[in-house]
């Protein structure tokens, strides 16, 4: 018998596809909003893409994000569209027709993903809207959870209804539903089981695994009680250099000269997104490793500020696509249903910009790299891991970081870090376990090392650095972040430990060295613990004799001269401050996006300009020398410096002159030999002199 009357219209497709597009569009409302305000702004693009990112690899990524979106959210709308139909079939007497019953499940549905969203991801667009409302629990229940439990049971009641109007020969169907749900168990649970790790045979030669940890400081860890339990149980049993520092505090120059053995200005690696071929490592440490029977990786959660890439020496890398790309779809990705999805096997595929990338950070879980890395890492042969963890950079924050940090200020924005600092602590823990289970600790050395520190304000820090006195003008913001001033320890001073797994190459453990050691130390350090032999001279030197505490070795570094520099600083940019679209159509100006590569470059020709505002320092034993630029009349000239621990700091009119001691005469030396002298270099262009951009 033919039905009849409005429950025999099926509900429409077309209304399907537009209720899951509608979503989409109110789901980015809040972002075009902020988008036209702010950072994405056209003066913004233009400043760095050009006229158009048509025809450009950045369009192209562009377009084909935005039709995977599409796709998303009409596949949303085709889903409800099937619960719809099922319901028609479920209750075949309801007067409600398909289009009905389509309204009513979408809009449970969508009610749901904006829940969900708000619940997972707080820092979200939307999430932060309903942040407060879905945290709110009754009788220890969440809104999350009694709606998710609401739902569910509506929708197994649907099915279970579903088969009672069904003919009887699908009810022996049905009956078969827990033999197959017994069968695709054991095909799970063998394919599980294929993909265990058996374990890693032990190497002829120590993996090298260099675990770094961006911006932690070297007193971020214990200092208090149980705060940072696996970073302290390594540094327990480990030897940990107390005066480690970086040649310049920003992360991509400290990483070169981690594994070339070089100060920046040897290998041009002097600022983030440098062009490559401005860059000559020689032989890295990954390559002369390669050619010694290993294997090298290189995995990072973020890569805008870091292109380390494969022509570094890395056989292989585990990261997200490196390119403006990231910079743009981290941002107009905020839609609840990608982020729901992002952190599954299926948002890896659809949305690779997004995955395990702290730069979304609105959507990141930490445990999903970690997760990465286990299923991507094996260690069937010698092998170098680099892994660098970004968390406890600024903007401090993850996917279920604390809101209540949401206004940073000088309180909270020290208390965010050292809750960033926390949860890094934990990825570490989690990341060795790993490397345990995986056999990879079975034959070791172990590196752990922070790039560069943090400023974290004023209180309690650098107050000689405020001293006008000296006829310098610091910046507030300059006493915040990293690569921001030479006169804050905190900046350039890093975390480094070393400690074996099965070998007993670094066999005195528990050991605090005190002589003045740099990350340019790693790779020749490296290299000498394995007995690989290269031509190739290095800035750093190795540190087994420290290791071995010989004898009179330790004369060498006691009289070491050490450098540390600024980077580049644009003008309204600061850790714990809203940027404005004028100051980022301004520091846009100094950099480009490659059409073919997609990668964002510092435009050649404003290098000069970056170098000559830059704060220079030599450090020996307890002092330090410092040129810091200063703007006359008639340009840019610089003004030294010294600082000596327990004394006020003051400025040297005639540091080269007769009434110096020998140590600041050194020091002077040493400074303009290894940086260029404002006397030096080439005038500069003007800086870019952008239109006025409404706030």
């Amino acid at each position: 018998m033919n039905r009849t009357g409005p429950h025999s219209h099926r509900p429409s497709l077309l209304l399907a596809a537009f209720l899951g597009l509608t979503f989409l569009a109110l789901s980015s409302v809040r972002i075009w909003g902020d988008a036209g305000s702010a950072a994405f702004g056209g003066p913004v693009i233009n400043a760095a893409v050009g006229d158009s990112i048509l025809g450009t690899r950045l369009g192209t990524n562009l377009i084909v994000f935005a039709a995977t979106l599409t796709i998303v959210h009409v596949l949303l709308g085709l889903a409800c569209w099937t619960v719809a139909l099922l319901s028609q079939k479920a209750w075949p007497a309801s007067p409600h027709s398909g289009n009905t019953w389509l309204l009513l499940w979408f809009a449970l549905g969508a009610s749901w993903l904006l829940i969900a969203n708000a619940a997972l991801f707080p820092w979200s667009s939307l999430g932060s809207l309903y942040y407060e409302f879905v945290q709110g629990r009754w009788s220890g229940i969440s809104f999350m959870g009694a709606y998710s439990a609401i739902l569910a049971s509506a929708l197994l009641w649907l099915l279970i209804c579903v088969c009672r109007q069904s003919k009887p020969a699908s009810w022996i169907t049905v009956r078969r539903i827990p033999s197959y749900l017994a069968a695709a168990a054991c095909v799970s649970a063998v394919s599980f089981g294929l993909s265990i790790d058996a374990g890693a045979s032990k190497p002829t030669r120590p993996h090298v695994i260099l675990i770094g940890i961006d911006s932690l400081r070297n007193d971020a860890v214990e200092t208090t009680a149980d705060s940072t339990p696996a970073l302290d149980r390594f540094l327990g049993s480990a030897v940990r250099f107390t005066d480690a520092t970086t040649p310049l505090a920003r992360t991509f120059p400290s990483w070169v000269s981690l594994i070339s053995g070089k100060n920046p200005h040897t290998t041009g690696a002097i600022i983030n997104l440098l062009p490559r071929d401005l860059i000559n490592t020689g032989d890295t440490l990954p390559t002369l490793l390669s050619q010694n029977q290993y294997t090298s990786v290189y995995a990072i959660d973020e890569v805008r500020f870091s292109n380390l890439d494969l022509s570094y020496g890395f056989d292989r890398m585990i990261a997200p696509p490196i390119g403006a790309t990231d910079f743009v779809i981290g941002f107009f990705g905020d839609t609840p249903l990608s982020n729901l999805l992002v952190n599954t096997r299926i948002g890896a595929i659809l949305f690779p910009y997004l995955y395990a990338n702290r730069a979304a950070a609105y959507v990141y879980d930490p445990d999903t790299f970690i997760e990465r890395l286990d299923r991507e890492l094996g260690f069937d042969r010698p092998t170098f891991l680099a892994v660098h963890l970004t968390l406890p950079h600024w903007p401090y924050s993850w996917a279920d970081a604390p809101i209540e940090f949401q206004e940073p200020n000088d309180g909270t924005v020290r208390r965010f870090y050292q809750a960033a600092v926390e949860r890094a602590d934990k990825q570490f823990g989690q990341l060795m376990q790993m490397l345990k289970r995986k056999g990879a600790l079975e034959n070791a050395i172990v590196i752990l090392m922070s790039d560069h520190g943090e400023s974290l304000g004023h209180i309690g820090e650098s107050s000689e650095a405020r001293d006008h006195s000296l006829g310098v003008t610091y910046e507030e913001a300059y006493l915040v972040g990293h690569g921001t001033s030479v006169f804050d320890p905190h900046q350039y001073h890093v975390l480094l430990a070393m400690k074996s797994f099965g070998n007993s190459l670094i066999s005195d453990s528990k050991a605090r060295i005190d002589a003045p050691v740099s990350l340019e130390d790693v790779t020749p350090t490296v290299l000498d613990l394995l007995s690989v032999h290269t031509s190739d001279e290095f800035d750093g030197r190795s540190v087994v004799p420290l290791l071995g505490h010989q004898t009179g070795n330790d004369s060498e570094f006691k009289n070491r001269i050490r450098f540390t520099e600024t980077e580049f600083n644009p003008k309204g940019f600061a850790t714990g401050t809203i940027i404005s679209a004028s100051a980022l159509k301004e520091a846009a100006a100094y950099y480009r996006v490659d059409p073919q590569s997609d990668r964002v470059l510092v435009r050649k020709e404003l290098l000069r300009r970056v170098l000559e505002e830059r704060q220079y320092a030599a450090l020996l034993g307890n002092r330090m020398l410092a040129m810091v630029p200063v703007p006359t009349d008639h340009g840019m000239t610089r003004r030294a410096i010294l600082v000596e621990r327990g004394e006020p700091p003051r400025a040297l009119t005639d540091p080269e002159g007769r009434d110096q001691d020998a140590q600041v005469k050194q020091l002077w030396d040493a400074l303009n030999a290894r940086y260029p002298s404002p006397r030096n270099l080439p005038a500069a262009p003007p800086p870019p002199d952008p239109k006025p951009v409404a706030p």
